[in-house]
């Protein structure tokens, strides 16, 4: 896995409109702790960009749904 940085959950909101806005391209990942490729065995959700450094939001409980982000991801151009 590439570098992430730590942050929390309304700093990836912020990335992913910054990224629609300036139309770079991104994505995103929810990670259960079990999950293989999840740090710290905690839930996660993990935003990476088409460039520069990728976010990840640590949760101690399962988060709740992110409607902002799957509407900002998928309503995207």
């Amino acid at each position: 896995m590439s570098k992430m940085k730590e942050v929390d959950m309304s700093d990836i909101l912020k990335h992913a409109e910054e990224c629609n806005r300036k139309k770079v391209k991104w994505h995103f990942h929810i990670l259960t702790p079990d999950c293989a490729f999840s740090r710290n065995k905690r839930y996660s959700i993990v935003f990476e960009r088409e460039k520069g450094e990728h976010l990840i939001a640590f949760f101690k409980e399962k988060p709740p749904r992110q409607e902002k982000l799957e509407i900002l991801f998928h309503g995207r151009a």
